[in-house]
């Protein structure tokens, strides 16, 4: 394991120094997160010495979840892509796959994407760059320089979602206090796309 953690920490920072060489405003960095359908809060009142409660309208380990995709530069969110429950029952999935992957590429980024672009996604999304390139030149993204993709475990390393705005985006969505899934999904792509430059750079 400890081999393993060093192996992750050489492989960060080459990627890392890759990213130095090239213009941030050219890297757009794609990643996947989710969240309770209905994300309680984390804190209750209670007297000293007893244990603070929540109310939820059901179980935490029944609660449905919303599947979230976001793309953002330097400059700010470029796309986002929520799944309910619902959504990937209709689709027969359990998750976000390959396709609907390949449809947030061509739909959702690609027409926000100028030449010289340089995207930068995990490993675990399962896409190989020639089939992201692909995508995008089908949406019309403008000529897509180059696509890395990161080795496991090293995106939050690199990735500014890694780093902070996955967190940031789930703290925000709960103090909202959504109703329901369709509410969390909703709020979740509202929050993510008004997030600013300067909470990207954090």
């Amino acid at each position: 394991e400890a081999c393993r953690n060093v192996t992750i920490s050489r492989v960060g920072c080459e990627i890392s120094k890759k990213c130095q060489r090239v213009s941030k405003k050219n890297l757009i960095f794609i990643d996947a997160t989710r969240t309770c359908a209905e994300p309680r809060p984390r804190k209750g009142l209670a007297a000293p010495g007893r244990t603070a409660r929540v109310k939820a309208s059901k179980p935490q380990s029944y609660e449905p979840r919303v599947d979230f995709v976001g793309a953002i530069s330097v400059d700010g969110p470029l796309a986002a892509m929520t799944m309910t429950s619902s959504e990937r029952k209709e689709a027969m999935i359990k998750g976000i796959r390959k396709p609907q992957m390949k449809r947030f590429l061509r739909e959702n980024l690609a027409p926000w994407l100028e030449d010289g672009a340089i995207v930068v996604l995990d490993k675990g999304l399962n896409l190989k760059p020639s089939e992201v390139k692909e995508e995008l030149k089908e949406g019309g993204a403008g000529d897509v320089k180059d696509v890395w993709i990161l080795p496991t475990g090293t995106a939050k390393h690199i990735s500014p979602l890694d780093n902070c705005l996955w967190h940031d985006l789930k703290e925000e969505v709960r103090k909202r206090s959504p109703d329901d899934e369709n509410e969390t999904a909703e709020v979740m792509e509202n929050v993510f796309m008004n997030f600013t430059s300067e909470a990207v750079k954090q």
